[in-house]
C-alpha cells in the first residue's frame, strides 16, 4: 500500500511541475507577444518628424517660360512657340490656339488656327499683348509612333510669359534673395510638414523706378502666417532692384513671381 502511495505522489509531483512549466512558458510567450503588440502600436502612433524642405523658396522670375516681346512681335509661325522636338514630330496638324491667361485662369481672349503659319486673327492677338502677359499656345496634331509606325493623336501646350528685352534683376542676385526669404521666414514654417503646404505664388511688380509694388498672393500656402511673412519680407527687402528695359533701352515695369512652399506648377 505504501508503495502505491509513493508512486501516486511521484505522479502528482510530475504533473504539478509540468503544469507549472507550461504555465510559465505560456505566460512568458504571452508577455512577449503583448510587449510586441504594444511596441507596434507605439510605433504606429508615434508622432513623425515633419518632412524637411529641400528649398522652401524654389523660384523667382516670370510666371511661366519667358518669351521676349521682340520675339512675339516678329513671330509668324507656330514654330516660334513650340519646342523643336514637338514641332519636328508633327505629321499632320489639326489645330492651334493662343489663349491669354489672367489670375492663372484661361480667358476668352483667344485666337484659333489650323496651319503652320499664324493667321491674321492670331497675328493680331499676339501683337496686342504686352510685357508680363501670360498665355498658352496649344497645338493638336498627329505624330508617328516610332515603334508601331502608326499615327497617334498628341498635343502640346507650352505656357509662356512675355518678358522685356532685359528683365528686372535684384542687386544681390536671385540666389541671395531666395536665401533672405528662406532664412527670415523659417520660424513660420519649420515645424510644418511640407505635405500640408500648397504651392504658393507671390506676385509683385518692379516699377520703372526700381520700387516694389502690386504685391499679392495669387496662391496661398495654406498657412496665412507664412503668406503674410513673405509679403512683409518682400516689402522690407534689403538691396535694390534694377528695372527692366525694352528693346529701345527704355525702363519698363515687369511683374515677377516668387514660388514657395510645396513645389508645384
Amino acid at each position: 500500500m505504501k508503495k502505491y502511495i509513493i508512486i501516486l505522489s511521484l505522479i502528482l509531483i510530475a504533473i504539478t511541475l509540468t503544469s507549472s512549466y507550461a504555465f510559465k512558458w505560456n505566460f512568458t510567450d504571452l508577455t512577449a507577444s503583448n510587449n510586441k503588440n504594444v511596441t507596434e502600436e507605439l510605433t504606429k502612433t508615434e508622432i513623425k518628424a515633419p518632412t524637411r524642405f529641400s528649398d522652401f523658396v524654389y523660384g523667382i522670375g516670370p510666371r511661366f517660360g519667358p518669351m521676349k516681346l521682340s520675339a512675339i512681335q516678329k513671330a509668324t509661325s507656330i514654330k516660334e512657340f513650340l519646342e523643336d522636338e514637338d514641332f519636328i514630330a508633327i505629321e499632320e496638324l489639326y489645330s492651334t490656339s493662343i489663349i491669354v491667361i489672367k489670375n492663372d485662369d484661361l480667358t476668352d481672349i483667344r485666337a484659333y488656327g489650323n496651319t503652320f503659319e499664324l493667321n491674321n486673327e492670331q497675328l493680331s492677338l499676339i501683337k496686342s499683348l504686352g510685357i508680363s502677359t501670360n498665355f498658352v499656345f496649344k497645338a493638336e496634331y498627329l505624330s508617328k509612333n516610332l515603334k508601331t509606325g502608326k499615327l497617334e493623336y498628341k498635343y502640346t501646350k507650352p505656357h509662356q510669359t512675355i518678358v522685356p528685352e532685359h528683365q528686372a534683376t535684384y542687386s544681390h542676385g536671385f540666389e541671395e534673395l531666395k536665401k533672405y526669404l528662406r532664412e527670415n521666414s523659417k520660424d513660420t514654417w519649420e515645424a510644418i510638414d511640407e505635405n500640408d503646404l500648397q504651392p504658393a505664388k507671390l506676385f509683385f511688380t518692379i516699377s520703372k523706378s526700381g520700387t516694389v509694388k502690386n504685391i499679392y498672393i495669387d496662391r496661398t500656402s495654406n498657412f496665412p502666417k507664412v503668406d503674410n511673412r513673405m509679403i512683409e519680407l518682400l516689402n522690407e527687402i534689403p538691396g535694390t532692384w534694377i528695372p527692366a528695359k525694352n528693346s529701345k533701352g527704355e525702363k519698363v515695369d515687369q511683374e515677377l513671381v516668387i514660388s514657395f512652399g510645396l513645389m508645384g506648377c
